[in-house]
This record gives C-alpha cells, sequence and structure tokens, in this order.
C-alpha cells in the first residue's frame, strides 16, 4: 500500500473522484484538503484499485476518510477495505448523514463535535438577504452602497496580486503571527487560483482594493467560500461582498452556500450565525468497538 503527501498533481483524479460522491461537506472539494493539508496532515493512500486519505483532526485525532459514494450499492467492496482500513487509526472521517446507515450495527461509536461542523446557507438568502432575520444585513449593504463607489473586479490570475495586497493589509490589521491565521492557506489559494478551479471577486473604492473573496462550485449544487478578507472598518462591506458572490454564483446555478467550520472560535461561531444558516452540517466520526 502506497502513501503520498497531498499535492497539486492529485488535483485531476481527486477532483473527478470528489465531484462523482456529490456531498455537501468542505473537505469533499480538492481545494479545502489541499489548502489546509499541512495542518491535517493529509497523505493519499492508494492500493493500487483504491484511493483512500488519511489525516488528523484539529483535535489531534487521526482518520481515514472515504473518497467514493458510501450510499453506493457498487462500493461494497470498497467499504468491506475502508473498514479494514480503519483499524489503524482513530475513526473513519468525515462522514455525512446521507452515509451514516451504514455504521447502524453494534459493531460501530457514532459520535461528532459541534466545532467540526460546516454552516450551510441557501444561495438566495446570502445573495438578497430576504426577511425579517436579515434585515440587518440588508440593511447594512444598503448604508455600504450610500457611502462609498464600488468597482467590482473578477478574482482570476490576472487580477491576484490586487487580492494579496488586500490579504497582506488584513494580517498585518490582526496582529498574530500567521501560522496562528488563516493567511498562508489564503496567499497560496491566491498563487494557485488556476489550478485550483478558484473564482470570486475583488472591490475597489474609490479606485483602492478593499476587500475580495474567493471560493469555488462543487458536485452538483454546493459553492463553498474558502476566503473573505477586507478592511474591517468599512461597514457593511463584508455583507456586500457575501452578497454579490452569492449573485455570481446562483447564475452558475448552485443551491446553497457553505461558510465552513467555525473550529470553536466563538468569534467566527457568532459571525456565521448571524446569517442564519439553513443548516448545519454535521461530520459524523466513526470508530470501531
Amino acid at each position: 500500500m502506497k502513501k503520498e503527501t497531498l499535492s497539486l498533481e492529485h488535483e485531476k483524479k481527486l477532483s473527478e473522484l470528489l465531484e462523482n460522491i456529490d456531498v455537501a461537506l468542505s473537505e469533499f472539494s480538492f481545494a479545502n484538503l489541499y489548502l489546509f493539508r499541512d495542518k491535517h496532515d493529509y497523505k493519499l493512500i492508494n492500493d493500487n484499485e483504491s484511493l483512500f486519505l488519511s489525516g488528523i483532526t484539529y483535535d489531534g485525532k487521526t482518520f481515514v476518510m472515504p473518497l467514493r459514494d458510501l450510499s453506493d450499492d457498487n462500493n461494497a467492496d470498497y467499504f468491506d477495505k475502508l473498514l479494514k482500513l480503519s483499524v489503524d487509526y482513530d475513526m473513519i472521517y468525515p462522514i455525512p448523514e446521507k452515509w451514516i446507515n451504514k455504521f447502524s450495527d453494534d459493531n460501530f461509536i457514532v459520535s461528532y463535535t459541534d466545532d467540526d461542523s460546516d454552516y450551510l446557507y441557501e444561495i438566495d438568502n446570502l445573495a438578497f438577504y430576504p426577511g425579517r432575520k436579515l434585515h440587518g444585513k440588508r440593511n447594512l449593504v444598503s448604508q455600504f452602497l450610500r457611502n462609498y463607489k464600488v468597482e467590482i473586479l473578477p478574482l482570476n490570475s490576472e487580477n491576484k496580486h490586487l487580492a494579496a495586497e488586500i490579504l497582506d493589509k488584513w494580517q498585518n490589521e490582526v496582529g498574530e503571527d500567521k501560522k496562528r491565521t488563516d493567511f498562508i492557506p489564503c496567499a497560496e489559494a491566491l498563487q494557485n487560483i488556476k489550478e485550483l478551479n478558484q473564482t470570486g471577486q475583488i472591490f475597489l473604492i474609490d479606485g483602492t482594493p478593499r476587500g475580495f473573496v474567493m471560493g469555488e462550485k462543487y458536485g452538483t449544487k454546493y459553492c463553498v467560500i474558502h476566503f473573505a478578507k477586507a478592511d474591517s472598518a468599512i461597514k457593511g462591506l463584508y455583507q456586500y461582498m457575501f452578497s454579490i458572490f452569492a449573485q455570481s454564483n446562483k447564475e452558475r446555478e448552485c443551491s446553497f452556500i457553505n461558510l465552513e467550520q467555525d473550529l470553536g472560535k466563538e468569534g467566527l461561531r457568532a459571525m456565521k450565525k448571524s446569517y442564519y444558516p439553513t443548516s448545519m452540517l454535521v461530520k459524523y466520526r466513526i470508530s470501531m468497538k
């Protein structure tokens, strides 16, 4: 059995496998796996017939991740291999809700932690902030557009240097070590924007780059925002960026936007909850008794 550190060379093969699985969890996007490969020590496991991924959670648990749809009866042999492989790890992870019945007998211990769960939103809720619950976000966008002259550029290989400038300013504003923020994976996403199939927008105010949002479509109906960075002093800018990203991806037939997990950080949790997620995507942990 061969193990390799996850690299860009695996993008084509893994993206094809993940697309066929069509699961909403953010780990089922190649870019998510690649950009956080160091934090999770991702390794691709190849037994010449089947591929799996191994890694380590933020709380230090080793796991093996399936790279085929476990709900497909044609993958019964793959499921058996997964179970045999799992004895060398703390658990099988991340398992979405639609696969949980595969682990319903007494041989398995099923658990999860809220810190892992992704925030999923109906795309119209972020695109237009409808209804009473989101009227505050809608008002912030209106105030922003009254107060500022904004220009929107596509985030692509030609314009990514502008986003890099914003990222540097954001990092300086945060004032923490780069290893304690998501600066490094965000910078790498910009550097490899084409290879990782990232899209998004850059927002100029009075001609100066002040914010950007970056993500992708994955599966048949999901989009994910991997990174959003802006000048926090500009009221309403983040809300406007989310709205524009959602509107642009609605045109690409996305139905939901994933804002990923909060890592147990209270500030991040409060921010994501304030947009009223449609659902929380639990990532189940499966261990053998």
